[in-house]
């Protein structure tokens, strides 16, 4: 993935927050034409503005020339980010989610310390890799549907014998509990599913194919 330019984090700041080129020129006192050019990055920017722009969307100008790829001006944020290689949006999502629920944090650190969560991770790796080869594979129809029906089973096959289950269950505690004890496992699983889709090029490539 190429890196964002000057003119283009600043369009991006700028639809962020809602603000059309015009209002953005006039808060920042300068032309829209002036405004136009730089995010089209047409027109270099000298130090006075982009000091304007950095304040003004309250982002680090070291982010915006692309000396680094944090725009968070919060320093234990950068710091988090330099030492881990974390995005900044994955240090952020962590935090709110400790602030909001507390009682996951223990749960997180496990897994973060378990090496089944970078087993993982080294596996989705390797699957993008590998599945990123179909993207200059022309697939006709009929392999289209044999791949579909590939990348679904293990999700039908869990709904199936969720529904068996429906099928025979009686209103005791205990089997309910059960049930739900499956139907959190279904969630995980179709969780896990869907993060494979995205690091599976094929899955897009079926996608597209079933929208023609």
């Amino acid at each position: 993935m190429s890196k964002k330019t000057l003119g283009r984090k600043i369009a991006d700041l700028r639809e962020e927050k809602g603000l059309t080129q015009d209002e953005l020129a006039d808060a920042l006192k300068i032309t829209r034409q002036r405004l136009s050019l730089i995010e089209t990055d047409k027109r270099a920017v000298h130090s006075d503005i982009l000091k304007q722009f950095a304040e003004y969307f309250n982002v680090s100008a070291d982010y915006l020339i692309g000396l680094s790829e944090v725009s968070s001006l919060n320093t234990d944020i950068q710091s988090v980010c330099k030492y881990t290689g974390l995005s900044e949006e994955a240090v952020s999502k962590i935090k709110i989610q400790f602030s909001v629920w507390p009682d996951e944090a223990d749960i997180t650190n496990k897994i973060l310390g378990n090496d089944y969560l970078w087993f993982i991770i080294e596996q989705l790796t390797f699957l993008e890799q590998e599945s990123s080869i179909c993207k200059d594979i022309f697939i006709n129809d009929g392999i289209t549907k044999k791949g579909q029906r590939i990348l679904n089973l293990p999700k039908e096959k869990i709904e199936e014998l969720l529904n068996k289950r429906f099928e025979i269950i009686d209103n005791s505690s205990e089997d309910i509990s059960v049930l739900k004890c499956d139907s959190i496992r279904l969630c995980i699983m179709e969780g896990f599913l869907d993060l494979c889709n995205e690091y599976d090029h094929r899955h897009d490539l079926l996608s597209n194919n079933s929208e023609r």
